[in-house]
């Protein structure tokens, strides 16, 4: 490590320093706020007030019977049958 690099990591370092110990104070406010809200006996204004727990799963409404059926088949009115790969080649086109 050169010198240049090691000035570098030690300028970060006390920079990161001194970052957590900003850091740090604000913590100690903000326990300080969170303590007097606690005294009051009111929720702070970020926090959700708290509401019933849910109950289990709610089940499924099932569908009515009559609406669980499929349509029935009938029988086909005519049946068609339609030529289906042509394999051999006409005269006037030559050979394949």
């Amino acid at each position: 490590m050169t010198p240049a690099e090691g000035q570098t990591l030690l300028a970060e370092n006390a920079a990161l320093k001194r970052l957590v110990a900003e850091l740090q104070e604000q913590v100690g406010v903000l326990r300080d706020r969170v303590a007097e809200f606690e005294k009051k006996g009111k929720p702070p204004t970020f926090a959700k007030a708290s509401r019933p727990e849910k109950e289990g799963p709610k089940t499924r409404k099932k569908r009515a019977a009559s609406h669980n059926q499929a349509r029935r088949r009938e029988e086909p009115t005519r049946i068609e049958r339609h030529a289906q790969g042509f394999s051999k080649v006409r005269p006037e086109q030559g050979q394949a």
